[in-house]
């Protein structure tokens, strides 16, 4: 870390100096910053030219003309802020170069916070009028989609929230307290300057965490915390590429370590081998790197010495399949990596595979009544039969003879 004066016992101390006590120099100081952002907004409109038609102008005459005027914008956008972008990289280069020296320290320090204060304030006319919209912040992508990116790489991430803090505070000053509210104060000067001088702490406490972050090198802290998990893990990796094993615990086996697969019969027979002093290992490997991309440790679990005896039966009994997961062998240490504790389950799982465990049986068959009635008439005497066919004829002769 490069060490300086600017992180000194007193907060406001800050790239630039020490912040301004003393109320007209505060009003004096914002009052430069209200010409400077003024001019960030005007720019456009200063920069544009009056178009002058000659002859009957076209649909695609105006198209033309105002896909060439945004492109212009557009390049020279891009333009600006790389400009920007290369003077604000050599001032900070020539700050963190000169921390030892501090002959060259006061001009190096003095160019930088500068170009800083240059950058908040460009950043503040970003979102100054509609506040952190999502209108906003989709117009804030597609601006720095199209010319190269953020300012600086934006805003550090460690003084973001405060930073933010900061614009509403300012907006809510202007009377728009809430993101997506419209802060008309480019044409009110005076408003604005009242604004930024109410709001001067929760700038004070951005600009802290903005030039900590400086000072470390642009590194904020859950960048520096992402790269310290990152290290964890590397040097975590064994030889066959699993995670080494970091923990190891004997425990009385208990149902409820099988994530709600033990019931019934094999509940209690868990229970007994338990109470019993049967025990199991639990080997905890990591940290790794979890498929959410955090950090994050893995458990296998194993017969510790000896199997209960009847193991076998118990598995034979096991409908939802949780023994599997510990198999019928035991352990007196763990492997020296998940890998290889992950060869030892899918081994027990092979070994007992789910189907040959458990059979559900099959449902009853569900009633059909015209196989029913089929049923009941195959089931009757053939006598009875042909003697309602006998019945049924003579019925039909005695008709006739009518």
């Amino acid at each position: 870390m490069v060490t300086s004066n600017l992180l000194s016992p007193h907060p406001a101390d800050i790239i630039g100096g020490k912040r301004h006590r003393n109320a007209a120099r505060r009003s004096r100081r914002w009052g430069h910053l209200i010409a400077f952002a003024l001019a960030i907004a005007t720019l456009s409109s200063a920069n544009a030219q009056t178009t002058v038609w000659i002859g009957k102008v076209t649909i695609g005459d105006i198209v033309r003309h105002e896909v060439a005027n945004v492109l212009a914008a557009q390049q020279q956008a891009t333009l600006d802020k790389a400009k920007f972008n290369l003077r604000i990289a050599h001032a900070r280069r020539a700050f963190l170069d000169t921390a030892q020296t501090p002959q060259a320290r006061a001009k190096a320090e003095a160019d930088f916070a500068g170009l800083l204060l240059e950058k908040d304030i460009a950043f503040l006319i970003q979102f100054l009028n509609e506040g952190f919209s999502e209108r906003s912040l989709a117009i804030a992508r597609g601006l720095d989609g199209i010319t190269g990116g953020p300012l600086d790489n934006g805003i550090p991430s460690d003084g973001r929230p405060a930073f933010e803090a900061w614009v509403r505070g300012v907006r809510a000053s202007l009377g728009a307290p809430r993101d997506g509210q419209i802060a008309v104060a480019v044409i009110q000067p005076g408003r604005l300057q009242e604004a930024l001088q109410a709001n001067e702490p929760l700038y004070q406490q951005y600009k802290q965490l903005r030039d900590r972050q400086e000072i470390n090198g642009g590194t904020g802290e859950a960048q520096r915390a992402q790269a310290a998990i990152a290290q964890e893990i590397k040097d975590a990796v064994m030889p066959d590429g699993g995670a080494r094993l970091f923990k190891m615990e004997l425990n009385q086996v208990y149902p409820g370590d099988f994530y709600g697969r033990v019931e019934g019969e094999l509940y209690g027979w868990m229970t007994n081998a338990g109470n019993g002093g049967q025990q199991t290992i639990q080997c905890t490997y990591g940290p790794s790197l979890t498929t959410g991309g955090k950090k994050g440790y893995v458990t296998y679990s194993f017969w510790y010495d000896k199997t209960p005896g009847d193991i076998d039966a118990a598995m034979s009994r096991d409908r939802q399949g949780a023994l599997r997961f510990i198999g019928s062998r035991a352990l007196k240490e763990c492997p020296d990596s998940d890998v290889a504790a992950l060869v030892l389950r899918r081994s027990a799982m092979a070994e007992h595979p789910l189907a040959s465990t458990f059979q559900a049986p099959s449902p009853p068959p569900v009633p059909n009544p015209a196989s029913s009635q089929a049923n009941q008439a195959s089931q009757q005497p053939a006598g009875s039969a042909a003697e309602e066919r006998a019945r049924a004829r003579s019925r039909v002769r005695a008709g006739a003879d009518k």
